[in-house]
């Protein structure tokens, strides 16, 4: 019999009044599935890269959009001279480019709790050194000038102590910063790239772990384990920010 895929199913999502949980179930033809959320390790570790696959897809989508807004390739320099915060193609580009360094970089984090992890010895030798060294930068634009307030290079600010040539006015002091709004057309081709590659390591990692669970699955009596099946899976069940905008 052939198994059950993704696109045969319908996913229903509905979210009880006041609330912040949501509450999803699988339908096919109409009619909800039994089911049953596994939890052991091999299969919290292949949900887990799951995880990894929506922020890395996300990730790509950024750049992608951000590219489709570049009008011509420009020499980098002028990125910093002619961006314009009132300029709504500048801003949705620089939070465009911003978004996928932040996302790109969730996935190497090391907080507790998760299974799932990336390792950079394995990307390594996957991706070369060279594109390992840009992998670096992005990790270091991330934690240095996106998402912490580190030193880098591509934001600058200084006290400055004016006066008029003219002789007209008397001296003033002002506080000026200078900031890259983007990185170049050329580097997003290159972080494009790096987050395609990564995620193709992920889904190989995710692999790994769903042989795992199949094998457990072979040992496991399935008549016994369908009679806690349910057709309603909770998530999210943290306090949100929104909890009108769930997904």
């Amino acid at each position: 019999m052939e198994q059950l895929k993704l696109t045969d199913l319908e996913i229903n999502k509905t979210k009880p009044h006041n609330s912040n949980r949501l509450i999803v179930s699988f339908l096919r033809g109409g009619k909800p599935c039994p089911s049953i959320e596994l939890t052991s390790k091999s299969a919290r570790k292949a949900a887990e890269h799951q995880l990894l696959t929506k922020d890395l897809e996300h990730a790509i989508s950024s750049i992608e959009f951000a590219l489709s807004l570049y009008a011509e390739r420009q020499p980098e320099d002028n990125n910093i001279v002619k961006y314009d915060k009132n300029n709504i193609d500048h801003l949705i580009k620089h939070n465009f480019i911003l978004s996928s360094i932040i996302t790109y970089g969730k996935c190497f984090a090391t907080a507790k709790g998760r299974n799932a992890r990336l390792p950079e010895q394995k990307l390594r030798k996957i991706i070369g050194d060279d594109l390992f060294a840009f992998h670096e930068q992005i990790l270091n634009l991330r934690n240095n000038w996106v998402a912490h307030c580190g030193k880098s290079q591509m934001e600058t600010a200084k006290t400055i102590f004016i006066t008029d040539p003219l002789g007209e006015k008397a001296p003033e002091y002002i506080c000026h910063t200078s900031f890259a709004a983007e990185i170049s057309f050329e580097d997003l081709i290159i972080f494009c790239k790096l987050c395609k590659a990564v995620l193709n390591l992920n889904t190989s990692l995710q692999n790994e772990a769903l042989s795992a669970l199949n094998r457990e699955l072979q040992k496991t009596d399935m008549h016994e384990l369908l009679k806690s099946a349910k057709t309603k899976f909770f998530y999210h069940n943290e306090q949100l920010l929104d909890p009108q905008k769930n997904n």
